[in-house]
C-alpha cells in the first residue's frame, strides 16, 4: 500500500492548512473560505480558485478546478469565493494525484459541502479520478498513446486502489473526530 499521511498545520474558522504526503510526493494545501466577495454581478454559486505554486504546467490547475467544480456544492455559497492554494514540496510523476487527494482532504477539513468525494491515482502516465463509493470514473488523462486494453487494466488497478484509499480516509477521519472529541 502507498504511504499516506496528513498533518494539520492550522485550522481556524475560515482557513485550513495541512501537509499531505502520498508516496514520495508532499504538498502543503490551504483552503480559505468561503468568504464574501465584492462583485458587481450576483453570483448564484461560489467561485472556486485553485492556485499551484512551483508547477509549470497550468493545465493541472484547470483540470483540478473542473474536477472540484463537479464535486463541490458551490451553489450553497452564493457571492463567495473558495481559494485553494497548493505548494509543492516534493514532486514526482504522480503529483497530480497527490494534489487532487490533498485538496479533497483539506476541503473536508474546512467543512466545504461536497456532493461527491473523489480519489485520484496515477498509474504510469495515466491520471485517473474516481468518485468514491460508486467508483464512477470522473476523469482520465492519458499523456501517451497506448492500447485500450492497457488503459482498461490501469482503470481496474485504479479501482482497487480507490477502495483502499476510501478505507484509509474513513479511518483517518474517524480517528481525527474521536481524538478531537467531535463525535
Amino acid at each position: 500500500m502507498e504511504k499516506l499521511s496528513v498533518e494539520i498545520l492550522k485550522q481556524i474558522k475560515s482557513n485550513t492548512q495541512l501537509r499531505f504526503q502520498q508516496d514520495d510526493n508532499c504538498v502543503v494545501i490551504s483552503v480559505h473560505g468561503p468568504y464574501q466577495i465584492g462583485s458587481q454581478k450576483a453570483n448564484q454559486q461560489a467561485i472556486l480558485d485553485i492556485q499551484i505554486k512551483f508547477e509549470q504546467d497550468k493545465s493541472i490547475e484547470q483540470q483540478l478546478k473542473q474536477i472540484f467544480e463537479q464535486a463541490l456544492n458551490l451553489q450553497e455559497y452564493p457571492q463567495q469565493q473558495i481559494r485553494v492554494s497548493c505548494i509543492i514540496q516534493i514532486n514526482t510523476i504522480n503529483i497530480f494525484s497527490t494534489l487532487c487527494n490533498g485538496i479533497m482532504i483539506a476541503l473536508l477539513h474546512q467543512g466545504i459541502s461536497m456532493s461527491k468525494s473523489i480519489y485520484s491515482i496515477t498509474i504510469e502516465n495515466t491520471r485517473l479520478v474516481f468518485q468514491q463509493i460508486t467508483n464512477d470514473l470522473l476523469f482520465i488523462d492519458n499523456k501517451k498513446g497506448q492500447s485500450m486494453d492497457k488503459t482498461m487494466c490501469q482503470i481496474k488497478e485504479g479501482l482497487n486502489k480507490s477502495q483502499i484509499f476510501e478505507q484509509w480516509l474513513r479511518s483517518y477521519f474517524y480517528e481525527y473526530y474521536v481524538n478531537n472529541n467531535l463525535l
